[in-house]
This record gives structure tokens, sequence and C-alpha cells, in this order.
């Protein structure tokens, strides 16, 4: 609204002032005539005056907001630091399509190198396995004996409650780093309270939310661009067993995977979580 006034009062000046122009040698302009011009200057100088000091305060906001990006992205990088090696014990527990699912699993990284093993709770046999190593992904179905060799650049879309997502988006989480979009430019960052925020971004597949509490990630919001798939995570304790100051290292004790229009969750529950720093 300030903006439009700002436009109509400009216009009128103008006309105004090429008016006085082209009757400067027969018509004078009158003493309200000048008071108009004079009023309407003074206002367009402080409407300039105003919009200034808005572009301003909206720069120093801008430079305040990316100050605390960077030192939020500090943090996590701290809380997240890179690790040599990383084992852990975990209880898969959930219901997909009103099936209840329960399994034991052993998560073991090293280096560039991740492995997943589901075994039934009762027999403990193996169920089923995951290998991502730098240039392929293999499953093995161990019920089936079938095994599937894909390589990495290819392995694209992971099942999750009977619908696919994107691989790379949820690896990262899984070997227990922050999803790679925090630290794209187009990224923002929104300050909601003391020591809480949130990061937001688009990709062509997806729209995410990271929120943030004291350097570590609460929870996560991810939905599908295409299919409006939504699920959400949160992350909930400490599973790290060293607590010394030299192996302070976090990985969450609890990841707790849902689909909001529907009963469906997966919960997996850490335990015995070792990890071997750098």
């Amino acid at each position: 609204m300030r903006q439009k006034i700002c436009e109509i009062l400009n216009e009128s000046f103008e006309i105004l002032v090429c008016c006085g122009k082209a009757s400067q040698h027969s018509i004078k302009l009158s003493l309200l005539q000048k008071f108009f011009v004079f009023f309407l200057s003074a206002v367009l100088q402080s409407c300039t005056a105003r919009e200034t000091i808005q572009q301003n305060q909206a720069g120093a906001k801008t430079a305040q907001t990316s100050d605390k990006q960077a030192q939020v992205l500090k943090q996590l990088g701290a809380t997240y630091s890179p690790y040599l090696a990383l084992s852990a014990q975990f209880v898969l527990k959930g219901k997909v399509d009103k099936t209840e699912i329960l399994y034991d699993g052993i998560l073991t990284i090293k280096g560039e190198n991740l492995s997943v093993v589901l075994k039934d709770p009762v027999f403990r046999s193996p169920f089923f396995s995951l290998k991502v190593e730098k240039d392929f992904v293999t499953q093995i179905d161990h019920l089936r004996n079938k095994k599937d060799k894909i390589p990495f650049a290819d392995y694209r879309w992971v099942e999750l409650f009977g619908r696919v997502f994107p691989f790379r988006f949820f690896y990262p989480l899984l070997k227990g780093y922050p999803p790679d979009e925090i630290y794209a430019k187009s990224t923002r960052y929104e300050t909601l309270e003391e020591e809480k925020g949130r990061f937001l971004f688009t990709t062509e597949y997806f729209d995410g939310i990271v929120n943030v509490e004291n350097g570590f990630i609460a929870s996560l919001y991810y939905r599908g661009r295409l299919d409006q798939e939504i699920v959400v995570m949160t992350f909930t304790g400490n599973a790290n067993e060293k607590k010394t100051a030299a192996a302070q290292r976090y990985f969450p004790e609890q990841i707790y995977i849902t689909r909001p229009r529907s009963e469906d969750y997966v919960r997996l529950d850490f335990k015995k979580v070792i990890i071997e720093n750098l």
C-alpha cells in the first residue's frame, strides 16, 4: 500500500513539474501548486528514506539468518562428525498395511561400506541383507535365496511402507549423518526459538524440513512432490556406549518413522553402538 501511494505521488509530481515547464513563460504556478509540489517532494523523500530503511533492515535480517545458519551447521558438524567405523545392534518394530513386523538387526559401517542384516527374532536366521559399497549395492533375500547386485549410481529408490523413496536422501540418516540437502545453497534456515530452528529445502523429487534443537536433529519432514507422500522421522536419545569426552560422537538411540495419513510406522531401537572415531 505504501509503495502504491509513493508511485501515485511520484506520477502527480512529474505531471505538475511538466505542466510548470510547459507554461513557464506564460503562466506561473500558483501558490497552491507550489505548496503541493513542495509537499509531494517531502512525502516522496520520506517514502524513499523509509524504503531504504526497510531494505537495510531486510539485508541485516538476511545477514543475521546467514550467520545463524552457518553457526547451526557448525554445531551439526561437531555433533555428527566423521568416524572410521560403526557397529550397532537394533530392533526393528512396526506396522505396515495393518501387518505387524518385528526383526532383530545388525548395522555395520566401515569407511564407505555399509551392511544391514535383518534376522528373525525367534530362529535368529537372516531374513534380508543390504550391502552398500563404493560402486555397488547388493540386496539378498535369504528366504528366496535371491541376490541382486546393482550399480550404486542406479540404486535410486528404496521401499518403505510399500512405497518408494529416494535412497540418497535416507542413506546419510542411516549412517548417522544429516541429509545432504541442508548444505545446499538454496536451503533456507529459520530460527523458531532460542537454540531451535529448521532447515527448509526443495528438490526435483521432494520437499523437506529438518528441525534442529541444541545442535541435534530432532525431527525430519519429507513430502514427495509427485505422489505427495509424507513421512515424518523423529530422533531421540544417544545410543553411543562410549560416553567419554574423547568419544562423544552422537548416534540416535531411536529413530521413529511414521506416515501421518495412515497407521503405518517403523521404529528402530539401537543398542550396543560402538563408534571408532577418526
